[in-house]
């Protein structure tokens, strides 16, 4: 294992005769003899430019190398890592002021057990894309990813372990976590902005460990369309500290069934929600003339579709298909083709969502009538949603509210201005005053007690 220092400013990665050697500003002169390795610790320092700006060009050059630091150097450096793929077998270190120059997105592959510590000093990236191999990746810095102009502009973490360790992250799109062994987030902030890419989503593990500490997600969306792709879930537990829906764009929020501590839905802001929300608390405030909407993510009522087998053409029974109305929601309808042991082999009518569903003349691979059936598949909605908080009180007001159910032993205030648009229950439509709840339970205990000494009165009195 060596140390690599840069000198000589401006240049290619790939010119070891004069910008590698083994002494800071090549003093006394000791050139490397060839670029860095996987083994070797690069260091770009002090002595490595002379001047404002200077360009490091990677270009389509493989990188390999144990460390990278920029620790010490001046001059706000440019690494330019166009169309280059970074292969690190130790740590990460950029600096405040520096920059990170790419078309498209930074691809960085961490290689090798242990830590390793990855610091993007939040410098405004186009895009990252990184994974580890074997290794636990813990952030030192912020991470930011808003920089990119096209589809580039988010995170991804491929695999291994990542523990942002309470530094801020802000991606242009989305942060995907989906194929990562386990993702603690600390106290954290997380801020989506889908205005770069049309999509902005927080997606943790599908599988493993997710530990959403105390950590903020902010979707901070106002210039999505109605066609977004918007969400916030984790496969692996969906359970999640604090969400704020800062701007939610046309097509709104989905929240879907999970434990949340605060769900903070600002005015003109839209949240759609799915099955069963726990939360410690509520905070959605609209204005006058600009609600905060509530509403079920399965709100529009369908039609009935009737699936004709005969579709398939002649000689198919009951027994060749499988149908499903599945998810805890009845969200979706697949019908299948299986073979003999009644393992589907493939699909014929497979809807990804949408409003619920309820299946009549239901088949499965037990046995039916023979062929030429029909299976009429009906599309119902609204479908209620429910809002579960153990107890206190929630106490809102400019809202927008449709098909909730307020539940879980909490005292719920939609507030005097809020509208009951249709489908609720559970709710409050006026405004909370301690002050007023505290005279009315006075008055209904004075009331019992009361009652209880006339009681007692009359019964001995009888006696």
């Amino acid at each position: 294992m060596a140390t690599v220092y840069w000198f000589g400013g401006t240049g290619d990665w790939s010119d070891q005769a004069n910008h590698w050697s083994n002494n800071s500003g090549n003093s006394p002169a000791s050139l490397h003899g060839s670029v860095p390795g996987e083994d070797d610790n690069v260091i770009f320092d002090a002595n490595s430019f002379s001047g404002a700006s200077q360009v490091v060009t990677v270009g389509s050059t493989l990188v390999e190398c144990n460390n990278i630091n920029f620790t010490g150097a001046t001059g706000n450096p440019v690494l330019d890592a166009t169309s280059a793929s970074f292969y690190v077998y130790g740590n990460i270190t950029l600096i405040s002021g520096m920059s990170v120059s790419c078309d498209d997105v930074w691809f960085i592959n961490v290689y090798g057990e242990g830590t390793h510590y990855l610091n993007f000093a939040g410098i405004n990236l186009s895009g990252l894309d990184f994974y580890s191999e074997g290794g636990d990746i813990v952030l030192t810095g912020d991470m930011d990813a808003t920089g990119g102009t096209s589809q580039e502009s988010y995170i991804e973490f491929g695999s291994g372990t990542l523990d942002t360790d309470g530094y801020d992250v802000k991606t242009g799109g989305w942060f995907e976590c989906y194929d990562a062994t386990a993702l603690s987030l600390g106290d954290s902030i997380i801020t989506l902005n889908g205005e770069i890419t049309g999509t902005a989503y927080f997606e943790g593990p599908g599988t493993g460990t997710f530990d959403c500490g105390t950590s903020t997600i902010v979707f901070d969306i106002d210039t999505l369309g109605g066609e977004s792709n918007t969400y916030l879930y984790s496969e692996c537990g969906n359970v999640f500290y604090n969400i704020w829906v800062k701007n939610s764009g046309d097509a709104g929020v989905p929240f879907y069934e999970g434990t949340y501590n605060e769900i903070k839905i600002d005015e003109e802001c839209s949240a759609l929600f799915n099955g069963t929300i726990t939360v410690s608390s509520l905070v959605a405030n609209g204005s006058l003339g600009k609600f905060a909407t509530l509403n079920s993510y399965y709100s529009d009522v369908g039609d009935i579709l009737d699936w004709d087998v005969n579709a398939l053409g002649s000689g198919y029974t009951v027994d060749d298909l499988l149908v499903i109305s599945g998810g805890n929601d009845k969200s979706y309808i697949g019908i299948y083709e299986v073979d003999e042991d009644g393992v589907p082999t493939g699909y014929y009518y497979d809807s990804e969502g949408g409003l619920g569903y309820s299946v009549s003349n239901n088949v499965s691979t037990s046995g039916g009538t023979g062929s030429g059936f029909t299976i009429n598949i009906t599309e119902v909605g609204p479908l209620q949603f429910t809002l579960s908080k153990s107890s206190g009180v929630v106490s809102c007001d400019y809202l927008d509210l449709s098909n909730s159910l307020a539940t879980g032993g909490a005292r719920w205030y939609a507030g005097a201005h809020s509208n009951n648009t249709t489908g609720n229950s559970g709710w409050v439509f006026s405004s909370y005053n301690l002050k007023s709840y505290n005279t009315n339970l006075a008055a209904n205990i004075k009331t019992i007690c009361t009652n209880a000494i006339a009681n007692t009165k009359t019964l001995n009195t009888n006696s």
